[in-house]
């Protein structure tokens, strides 16, 4: 089992364990966009042979705005993540966020007024690629979401969250992705004990300028 790890929203560059994709290239000091969250996955015989059972999909960073509304990340797990946002009044994705990982590619690389995000990829969440400007990173998965923009008017947009995974060969799994901040089954006792202090954090896109959560495996035997 490879454990993901949450993503960062101090460093532009800092990437999350083991494939979150960088709000920046730059490793310069960022209080405004977060990176997207490591997936945790199952490989056999061992993590280093490639042959993976399953993946939960990490969920893509927050972006930011000035303001009062809310530019964050989409969840990350199930068939498809979930795209990124901006502007969430609107309850609308837009083209120039951050897109989700499906089971065949990761998320497109949108274009916004001042900057364009980084694709995702195979077990890869994309990196927004400008070194001064910034984006949410895309969380990483079994393909990853592609991180958001710079969008214009002071407005960066949400990372889009990496997807999940099941091999044909498993009997008995499911892959499950939330909304936004919000996890799948979030009153589920596991999300609960899993979750960092009282905010859950397991696959979900970061809210306002925070990182993308972590994948989560559950084992029940």
């Amino acid at each position: 089992i490879r454990v993901g790890q949450c993503g960062y929203n101090e460093w532009g560059a800092a990437k999350a364990y083991p494939d979150g994709g960088g709000s920046s290239t730059a490793g310069t000091d960022n209080r405004y966009a977060g990176s997207g969250g490591g997936s945790s996955s199952i490989a056999v015989p061992n993590i280093n042979s490639g042959t993976w059972c399953m993946f939960a999909g990490g969920g893509g960073g927050g972006g930011s705005v000035n303001g009062y509304a809310r530019n964050p990340g989409g969840a990350g797990g199930g068939i498809n993540g979930e795209d990124g946002y901006v502007d969430l009044i609107t309850y609308t994705p837009y083209a120039v966020v951050g897109k989700a990982g499906t089971q065949s590619a990761g998320g497109a690389a949108p274009t916004g007024a001042n900057t364009t995000g980084g694709a995702g990829s195979y077990n890869r969440g994309g990196t927004h690629q400008n070194a001064a400007c910034y984006g949410g990173g895309g969380g990483g998965g079994y393909y990853g979401g592609s991180s958001g923009c710079y969008t214009g008017s002071n407005s960066m947009s949400g990372g889009g969250g990496g997807s999940g995974f099941l091999h044909s060969a498993v009997i008995a799994g499911v892959t499950l992705t939330g909304v936004r901040e919000y996890p799948p089954m979030y009153s589920d006792p596991d999300a609960t004990q899993y979750s960092i202090g009282t905010a859950f954090r397991i696959g979900v896109g970061g809210d306002e300028a925070a990182t993308g959560g972590h994948g989560l495996v559950v084992l029940y035997y």
